[in-house]
């Protein structure tokens, strides 16, 4: 998906604990589920904890959602969301984090941005991990929060405006069971990748 570069940059180790699969998912589905998530290459290992690990109910859960038009909307956000994130990510590694000249948020558009962000990907990612890794106090999640807010306040102002109208869809397929399976998978395959320095896309 497009927040794997970003988890390269921030992810711990993390043992998953799956919830039992119902039905596996076909190889059919797994390469519908493959393109409509961006995946790009993966490796041997990483391909086997997609298909060991993803049941058919959460693969179509997620299609089914991907093609309805708050779905569209949905990953419409999380790139541009996403896309945000890397960049600061990104410059906070290379020592190139910089102020902004214009368009600082009130503490209201903060406050409103703040939740609103946290049904991106990026950050539903930092979420699941704290929940399952008592070891993360969340500082990742608050430095990324930051970063955003500080230096794109402008174009986070905007992606607010439109698509606040859609959160409580975006939350409430984030809290789904299928959302929460493909995030604990996501996580091992990132993982793996690491160990296997597979190139991420």
């Amino acid at each position: 998906m497009q927040y794997r570069l970003c988890l390269v940059l921030i992810v711990a180790t993390l043992t998953f604990a799956g919830h039992a699969q119902a039905t596996p998912a076909t190889t059919d589905q797994l390469n519908q589920f493959m393109g409509a998530a961006s995946f790009g290459h993966l490796g041997p290992n990483e391909q086997n904890i997609l298909s060991q690990n993803l049941s058919s109910e959460d693969v179509s859960a997620y299609l089914d959602f991907t093609k309805s038009d708050q779905g569209q909307r949905y990953q419409a956000f999380n790139a541009q969301a996403n896309a945000l994130s890397n960049d600061s990510m990104k410059a906070m590694m290379a020592g190139k984090v910089t102020a902004p000249t214009s368009g600082v948020l009130s503490k209201d558009q903060i406050d409103k941005c703040s939740h609103f962000l946290l049904q991106a990907t990026n950050f539903q990612m930092l979420e699941y991990m704290r929940a399952h890794d008592k070891s993360d106090d969340g500082v990742t999640e608050n430095v990324m929060m930051q970063l955003l807010l500080t230096q794109y306040p402008e174009q986070i102002a905007a992606l607010y405006e439109k698509y606040k109208g859609d959160q409580p869809a975006f939350e409430k397929y984030n809290q789904s069971q299928a959302a929460q399976d493909i995030m604990g998978v996501t996580l091992k395959i990132v993982q793996q990748s690491v160990k296997d320095k597979t190139p991420v896309h």
